[in-house]
């Protein structure tokens, strides 16, 4: 049984003190419990109603609260490195992170600290890496305005130190100001390099968010509100589907109108004349 939100944590809690398993992968926790049915019904339903209310218990491993206002869901950040000379390429994990925050009354800067990457990867480097947010309340919304990233990031004996770098990407950090904003993998995020950068390093560094959540201007900040999910209504799957059935729709209008055009024999009939009759012979 799959269950939204770490809230069902607190359903366990409360019913089950002695639950053999409570895992959580991201945002989904599968619970196994050796409980009576009515037992384990009643957490069930309750998991499900603090799950509805997306609910954020306690300080668990990837969650954090750098001001009242604002509230994020971070288990993972990936770090890319390329070699644009000799093509190699090194992901690095970093499952854990500081996060800190500078809030106004229509800004908020965030700033995201990675630790060290799990597992270290040999001949790489990746020191000091630090993701600066600057969001912005605008509208009726809140959107990210500029990101940066600055640390010193290295394949075997070659690197590259960034500082400030702006970064961009095709992804855009925005939702309704009661809503938080979610995505699987945020990301990439590409630092803008100067010519001269080029010059000096072959380096090139990108920087992935996963299972993010955020929000931020925030009323109340005990809970996410309603997500506002990265991925589009018109996914590949349902434009796929949209597809396939105007096909089938074309295909079955032209037949229809093929049958109907049909016509009888009728073209030697005289309404006025006799009528053709044979005599039957046995």
């Amino acid at each position: 049984m799959w269950i939204s939100i770490q809230s069902i944590k607190l359903a366990a809690n409360i019913l089950v003190p002695g639950a053999s398993k409570t895992q959580i992968q991201s945002k989904m926790v599968s619970f196994h419990c050796p409980t009576k049915p009515k037992s384990l019904a009643l957490l069930l339903f309750l998991a499900s109603f603090l799950s509805s209310l997306e609910l954020v218990i306690g300080q668990d491993k990837g969650i954090f609260m750098p001001d009242p206002a604002t509230l994020i869901y971070l288990p993972q950040v990936n770090v890319t490195l390329k070699n644009q000379f000799t093509g190699v390429k090194h992901t690095l994990i970093f499952p854990n992170v500081a996060i800190t925050s500078s809030p106004t009354k229509e800004n908020v800067t965030i700033d995201i600290t990675l630790g060290t990457a799990e597992p270290a990867v040999a001949g790489t480097t990746a020191t000091g890496i630090t993701l600066k947010l600057e969001i912005k309340k605008q509208r009726g919304y809140w959107l990210l305005k500029n990101a940066f990233m600055s640390g010193t990031v290295g394949i075997d004996k070659e690197s590259t130190t960034l500082k400030d770098n702006g970064l961009y990407s095709s992804m855009e950090l925005t939702a309704p100001l009661p809503r938080s904003y979610h995505c699987g993998k945020f990301g990439p995020f590409f630092p803008k390099v100067t010519a001269e950068e080029k010059k000096k390093s072959n380096i090139t560094a990108s920087i992935q968010l996963l299972d993010f959540q955020f929000q931020t201007f925030m009323k109340n900040g005990t809970f996410f509100g309603p997500s506002y999910d990265c991925v589009g209504f018109f996914s590949i799957g349902i434009l796929s589907g949209i597809f396939i059935t105007i096909m089938l729709i074309a295909i079955i209008s032209w037949a229809l109108s093929m049958i109907m055009s049909v016509n009888t024999m009728d073209r030697f009939d005289d309404p006025k004349g006799k009528s053709i009759s044979f005599a039957g012979t046995e």
